[in-house]
């Protein structure tokens, strides 16, 4: 949906009956390197099946997000 050269790309993904969650990915340039934060936001609204889902999403989405930007770091590297 967005896109700032060298600084930061956003997309917005449709996962069907689970909603659309907005991914974000900033880039700074670090000592040798460049640091990426990788962001997921998503509005549950009032749905209270959705917003209990919430709260247990970092838990189940971060491993998966932590080894996405490890397969980042490594591909970045070869």
């Amino acid at each position: 949906t967005a896109v700032e050269p060298n600084r930061s790309v956003t997309m917005q993904i449709d996962l069907g009956a689970m909603g659309k969650p907005i991914q974000n990915f900033q880039l700074a340039p670090v000592n040798g390197g460049t640091e990426v934060k990788w962001r997921v936001t998503s509005d549950f609204g009032y749905n209270p099946a959705g917003r209990v889902f919430g709260l247990f999403m970092d838990g189940m989405l971060g491993p998966i997000y932590e080894r996405g930007l490890n397969n980042l770091e490594k591909v970045s590297r070869s």
